[in-house]
């Protein structure tokens, strides 16, 4: 925790100041996550702090007892970028060969967006998540799930609606593991 307290300030400084216009969009590479704009650092933290705390050491999933906030937009809808813009890239190959068709991704609740996965537009090319539903099959879920599943902290069956072709979703979704 004191090391928690020591460094947060400076690490909030370093993330604020890659919000700046002229540095926002500068490529950063994550090692082993994929490369992101840089602006979308911030979103790695908050993605890490939710999705650790409320998954992994909070109750009721985690072993320590202390309540935790209702979840917000501003709390879950920078980790759900987050994983959207990993989805194409921390799986690579092995994720794109399940997708065959476009997989609307429909996340309601707080963090809510709607995200079309459009298959690769060349062999062992990456997935594209494009904003909008943009296809007849249709996953449905809160994004605060979603942070669980699409990580596989919990059975994405216990969680997600499909409607259209389950067929084309199941293969997707038995692979999505987002680091």
């Amino acid at each position: 925790m004191d090391e928690w307290r020591d460094f947060t300030p400076r690490q909030l400084e370093i993330l604020e100041s890659a919000q700046e216009p002229a540095r926002a969009g500068q490529p950063v590479e994550v090692p082993g996550l994929g490369t992101y704009p840089r602006h979308l650092l911030a979103n790695t933290v908050a993605f890490n702090v939710l999705c650790h705390l409320r998954h992994d050491m909070l109750a009721p999933d985690g072993p320590l007892p202390f309540a935790v906030p209702e979840e917000t937009d501003g709390l879950v809808a920078p980790a759900v970028a987050f994983m959207l813009a990993g989805l194409p890239q921390m799986q690579g190959p092995e994720l794109a060969a399940t997708v065959a068709e476009p997989l609307v991704l429909d996340l309601t609740g707080p963090g809510a967006t709607t995200v079309t996965v459009l298959p690769a537009a060349r062999q062992d090319g990456p997935l594209t998540v494009r904003p909008g539903a943009l296809g007849a099959t249709r996953i449905s879920s809160t994004a605060s799930d979603f942070i669980a599943w699409g990580t596989t902290r919990t059975p994405w069956r216990d969680h997600c609606r499909i409607t259209g072709d389950t067929f084309a979703a199941t293969p997707f979704l038995d692979c999505l593991d987002i680091i």
